[in-house]
């Protein structure tokens, strides 16, 4: 693993000083939120600490920094530790991030409309690697290589990702549903394939789309997994609608083929973005189960 090495090396980034007369993205960024949660399906501990996120952003003369610690229930845990810096209009990062695999997995958690991510962005995360991207009013691209997911194994985790936006830019990129999202109607589709080969048969293909207009948006997302990554092709179909000025509503159907959960939310959301209250009403059928479960779990997030 090269985590030790990587968070060495921010650590040595972070000392040098920070670019001179910069504003906003050119300044050191502390950031983070955190959600309480209560689900009728913990029993035991139905209210607790959903998530504490903490993001440090420090930017120096030719690179930058971004560390990022969540703490879910006990067990804090690193996200993002890697180092960025601008090459030839890329972007290129080296240390740990997320898996660019799907858009869903690579929205913030707290720019969510649901609390949760879809049953599709969830069977991807973190790991250690080196990645280029692009962002363009076209056209954004990912190319990463990453440790493989499977530990018990040697090997590494291609990923190449395109999104090419075909009304609008590509500024809903980075938020779910449609608050935000400019009056101009937007649509954007994607694809990325994925070859891990710390697996005999680890690979992945994936395609998605989302459309916002007005106070609307849609998305859909579907991922063909191999033999050893899930052989499964789990999908995601959601809709949102802005009934107010600062309440979204939104309706979610999923299957990854071991579940299938029809998800019903209600959001109202505060000053930023990412300061919100949310109620949700969800229908899960187990595969095997006799019968479906209820789910109905509220929150509210606070962000800094």
């Amino acid at each position: 693993m090269i985590t030790t090495a990587l968070l060495s090396l921010a650590l040595v980034g972070a000392a040098q000083p920070s670019t001179q007369g910069g504003g906003g993205a050119d300044e050191p960024a502390l950031s983070g939120y955190f959600g309480p949660r209560i689900r009728t399906q913990d029993s035991a501990d139905p209210l607790s600490l959903d998530a504490a996120r903490l993001r440090l952003f420090v930017p120096t003369e030719h690179a930058f920094v971004q560390l990022e610690l969540e703490t879910v229930g006990d067990a804090p845990d690193f996200l993002d530790a890697h180092l960025g810096t601008e090459l030839r209009g890329m972007t290129a990062i080296l240390g740990r991030f997320e898996t660019p695999l799907t858009r869903s997995r690579l929205i913030e958690r707290e720019r969510l409309v649901f609390w949760d991510r879809s049953l599709v962005g969830d069977t991807s995360g973190w790991l250690d690697g080196f990645q280029l991207s692009g962002r363009g009013q076209r056209l954004d691209w990912w190319f990463s290589l990453q440790d493989g997911s499977n530990g018990a194994s040697e090997g590494l985790t291609g990923t190449a990702r395109v999104a090419v936006h075909l009304i609008g830019g590509g500024v809903i990129e980075g938020t779910e549903g449609v608050w935000g999202a400019p009056e101009t109607p937007t649509l954007t589709i994607a694809g990325a394939f994925q070859d891990d080969s710390s697996f005999a048969g680890g690979r992945r293909a994936a395609f998605e789309a989302f459309w916002t207009y007005d106070n609307m948006s849609a998305a859909f997302e579907v991922l063909d997994n191999d033999a050893d990554v899930g052989d499964s092709s789990p999908w995601s179909a959601s809709m949102t609608y802005l009934v107010a000025p600062r309440v979204e509503t939104g309706l979610r159907l999923e299957d990854d083929e071991l579940q299938e959960r029809l998800t019903v939310a209600l959001t109202r959301y505060q000053q930023t973005r990412s300061s919100r209250w949310s109620v949700e009403l969800g229908r899960v059928d187990e595969g095997g189960a006799a019968d479906s479960s209820t789910l109905l779990q509220a929150g509210v997030s606070f962000s800094f």
